[in-house]
């Protein structure tokens, strides 16, 4: 290790580019924000970085002797560092260390984090340009076979530095645990996302993070409707939702926002079936946008058709990051829909393929600590059903539902009977057009059952009913009751 004329000597403190200049100052940042939480006897907070993130040997030493207190579990003080031989003889060190002690003006943990990722993402960066100024060096004098091998090593190297984990801790003692639960429990009504539906939330009470959704159902049963309602309630409540609509096009999705906005604000003659037929006069499209915009939705869309899994989970972290660097949270991923998700290369079975879309998309929620809510056709054998009572779908419909119910917290069936009865003459149907029932078929954490409600599909609006609407048209009453046992005449 070089004294400490040799650790200042090459410190890029003292360097004046404005890039290494920034750079200082970030680490310098970060390393004031973990001194001080080790001085009130914190956590790490930021378990991901090593000494070997900092650029500058000063603030890389002072964190390696900062996690040596980590790991001997003992309180950090810069008393500590004043007495160590590295740093007595040179006042400058001394004095850089001392105002440790007196950092009041501190950034919150959610900007020194995202600092902190930035070291981080800097610091992959040029290990990876190194491993691959390495291989080009390495290959030149390499037989083909030679040459592959290194490519692959170094590749294998490369594909782990593009993902660094955005929670700052996965292992807790006891005790921190327990601090954790507490803590969690009594922020319980700020961390639940409620569903906009009073009657689901009874079931569910709200979207908690780090849970895998699914919503699944056959078409024109509601699931991109419902997905959209959830979405907008979810904005409505100050979170911040990225929507991967995999299967339609910017103006297909933005017209089924636009048409509930306006079904929120009383205007039914706006639908969204007209608006991308274009059959809307110019001038309404404007008012309806313009309103839309005034909503100032946390809402993030992507409609790139081609997306992996690993694409998908990418770009959500990059999202979450991004937030971080403004003071906010990503709180909700939104993908439409499973079985259209780009496969990659390899050659397996389907349910396979499935199974490591959904095992990742898990993995995804409990990594970014947010609500992944993912939509899923049902297979065709519930169209075999001749009654419509028999039609309601349950877990076995799911297309490959092995791995589904395996990995999915909570999975969601939107059923309207109605659509089994389309053929039907008007008079004569037994259920209402607007009805729908939202089947709990999983819930890990809670009951399961039906809740109730109503429906626009025009507007793609979903909202509350009564708990004893039957959804029965005046025919389905009457037939119902036509078909009641008659009651028991009593013997004297």
């Amino acid at each position: 290790m070089s004294d400490v004329h040799d650790l200042l000597g090459s410190s890029s403190l003292a360097v004046s580019t404005d890039d290494k200049e920034v750079r200082a100052e970030i680490e310098d940042n970060v390393i004031r924000y973990i001194a001080m939480e080790a001085m009130s006897g914190k956590q790490n907070p930021f378990t991901f970085l090593t000494h070997a993130h900092f650029t500058d040997p000063l603030l890389r030493e002072i964190y390696r002797i900062i996690m040596q207190h980590y790991d001997a579990g003992a309180r950090f003080s810069v008393g500590s560092l004043l007495n160590d031989t590295k740093f007595k003889d040179n006042p400058d060190v001394l004095n850089y260390l001392k105002s440790l002690v007196s950092c009041h003006d501190l950034h919150g943990h959610i900007t020194a984090e995202s600092m902190a990722f930035d070291i981080d993402e800097h610091y992959r960066q040029a290990e990876i340009r190194s491993l691959v100024k390495q291989l080009l060096e390495d290959v030149d004098n390499s037989s083909f076979y030679e040459a592959k091998n290194k490519y692959d090593v170094c590749n294998d190297k490369v594909s782990r530095l593009f993902y660094s984990p955005l929670t700052t801790q996965s292992t807790f003692t006891h005790d921190e645990a327990l601090d954790y639960f507490l803590n969690d429990y009594l922020k319980n009504d700020e961390k639940k996302i409620s569903t906009g539906l009073k009657s689901l939330d009874k079931y569910l009470g709200g979207f908690v993070r780090g849970n895998l959704i699914v919503i699944g159902g056959r078409p024109s049963m509601g699931k991109t409707a419902f997905l959209i309602h959830l979405i907008v309630s979810a904005a409505k409540q100050g979170f911040h939702t990225l929507n991967f609509s995999l299967e339609m096009t910017n103006g297909q999705t933005i017209s089924r926002f636009v048409s509930l906005n306006h079904f929120e604000d009383g205007h039914f003659d706006l639908n969204y079936t007209d608006l991308t037929k274009k059959s809307v006069e110019n001038e309404v499209v404007q008012n309806a946008v313009a309103k839309s915009k005034a909503l100032k939705c946390n809402i993030y869309h992507n409609y790139d058709s081609t997306l992996t899994v690993d694409d998908i989970c990418t770009q959500a972290e990059m999202k979450a990051k991004e937030l971080l660097r403004h003071g906010k949270a990503l709180d909700m991923v939104c993908v439409d829909y499973l079985q259209i998700i780009a496969k990659d290369n390899m050659r397996r079975s389907e349910n396979d393929a499935l199974g490591d879309i959904t095992g990742k998309l898990k993995r995804l929620a409990k990594k970014l600590n947010v609500v992944v809510i993912l939509l899923s056709q049902l297979n065709r054998e519930v169209e075999k059903e001749k009654n419509i009572q028999h039609k309601r779908p349950n877990m076995s419909h799911l297309r490959q539902s092995g791995s589904i119910e395996q990995d999915a917290d909570i999975v969601l069936f939107p059923f309207r009977p109605s659509q089994y009865e389309k053929d039907v003459d008007f008079n004569f149907r037994k259920y209402r057009f607007d009805y729908m029932e939202i089947i709990v078929a999983k819930n890990r954490q809670g009951e399961t059952g039906t809740t109730k409600a109503n429906c626009d599909m025009a507007h793609n609006c979903i909202y509350d009913t009564s708990e004893d609407d039957d959804g029965l048209t005046a025919h389905g009453r009457d037939n119902a009751e036509s078909k009641k046992e008659p009651p028991k005449m009593s013997i004297k």
